[in-house]
């Protein structure tokens, strides 16, 4: 039974027992909204069999029933519905079968938690979580994990993010090819929040090494011919924003008496060598003809050798200059047959703040001009340029893929 019910919530499919003793009709509406995938269906079935369960907590499938339709409202963003059949469970017998008192209790500690966010709630749903980690995961312990670490992210709890996620990390590990965004999400948490803490060697090995890794699973797409999940994507950009930041990190405060180099403790953070990162990224080929695309207009003609005519000159932010952060952007945009260009998108962005605007509202009055070097015929237009902005104490740098 454990087997089979987590594998139901993988799938996101109904656990409930067929042959249940519960209202037929519950039973009847839950399963068909649950194969309809009609989320208003699914939360109003849910809650129904929920209440139903609780109503008859003699029911020998009362426990499991009430378990399952409260999982099910809080998978749909419904977790405070679903305190009552939290409440329930954890009063039923614990038999030792399916739900265990552990799944029972991150149930009710996820709940109270989507409910409000208070210390008291954030270090039950830690508790919570720590006793399911010797378990496979299942879709509440995924969502809980990443609730909680995103929750002490906003905080500016490094230490507590990193620590979560180096559990999640670990348990997630020998399943990650099943569970791939929250196993890849979970490390993103550590490596960043890792150097959040101090950007010592190993913190600084273990983003480029998921930097790596995670370059090497978008080529695997690409090599197909296929577009990568939405979540790597995000993912994958994100991470290169940090690895940005990282390296114009050590290039602005590798010179001594700046401000920068002051601010960076003289010289106390040392960063990788050229060596041991191409080491890391070696680890990781890509796979031939997975490189990740550029341009992709179906238009035959060569790109034009040109150069960039500026209208609005990129700016350093006023507050982030005087505290001498530094900030990595990656922005996508097109360009119109006129060289102009059209809708800018910041893909990723560390660590925010006036960054974003500065780049974008800078670079929406720019224009790529054709120069005499440029084969005859050529065109200006493309799509999906990816540009890397970076801004430090000493400036900022631009770089066109």
């Amino acid at each position: 039974m454990r087997l089979v019910i987590f594998l139901c919530l993988a799938l996101g499919v109904s656990c409930v027992p067929a042959g249940a003793e519960l209202t037929s009709q519950a039973l009847r509406s839950y399963n068909e909204a649950v194969a309809s995938n009609d989320n208003s269906a699914i939360k109003s079935a849910a809650l129904t069999l929920m209440k139903e369960a609780i109503s008859d907590p003699k029911n020998p499938n009362a426990t499991v029933a009430a378990y399952e339709a409260s999982v099910k409202l809080c998978e749909r963003g419904e977790c405070e519905a679903a305190l009552p059949g939290a409440n329930f469970v954890l009063k039923q017998p614990d038999t030792g079968g399916h739900p265990v008192k552990a799944d029972r209790d991150l149930l009710k500690a996820f709940a109270e938690h989507q409910k409000k966010s208070t210390n008291g709630t954030r270090k039950d749903l830690k508790n919570a979580l720590s006793d399911v980690r010797g378990k496979d995961p299942s879709f509440l312990s995924l969502r809980a994990d990443l609730v909680l670490m995103n929750d002490f992210y906003s905080r500016g709890d490094w230490s507590e993010t990193n620590e979560i996620a180096r559990e999640s990390v670990a348990q997630l590990a020998n399943v990650k090819s099943s569970v791939p965004e929250g196993y890849y999400s979970a490390r993103e948490y550590r490596a960043t929040t890792g150097l959040l803490r101090g950007k010592t060697q190993n913190a600084q090995s273990d983003l480029y090494r998921l930097h790596a890794e995670l370059k090497q699973q978008m080529s695997r797409y690409y090599a197909e011919g296929i577009a990568p999940p939405e979540w790597l994507v995000r993912v994958y950009w994100r991470v290169e924003a940090w690895r940005l930041g990282l390296d114009v990190y050590f290039e602005a405060y590798s010179t001594r008496g700046s401000l920068g180099s002051y601010r960076a403790g003289e010289g106390s953070e040392k960063p990788l060598n050229k060596t041991a990162i191409s080491a890391i990224a070696d680890e990781y080929p890509l796979v031939a003809g997975g490189g990740i695309p550029g341009d992709n207009l179906d238009d035959p003609r060569p790109i034009c050798e040109g150069e960039w005519v500026r209208g609005k000159e990129i700016r350093y932010p006023g507050f982030e200059a005087f505290e001498a952060i530094v900030g990595a952007i990656v922005v996508r945009l097109e360009l119109d047959e006129d060289g102009k260009v059209l809708s800018p998108e910041v893909l990723a962005t560390v660590p925010g703040g006036g960054f974003d605007d500065e780049v974008i509202n800078a670079v929406s009055t720019w224009r790529y001009a054709r120069t005499d070097d440029s084969a005859p015929g050529c065109r200006l237009k493309q799509n999906n340029v990816i540009w890397r902005v970076t801004f430090s104490v000493s400036g900022f740098g631009q770089r066109k893929y």
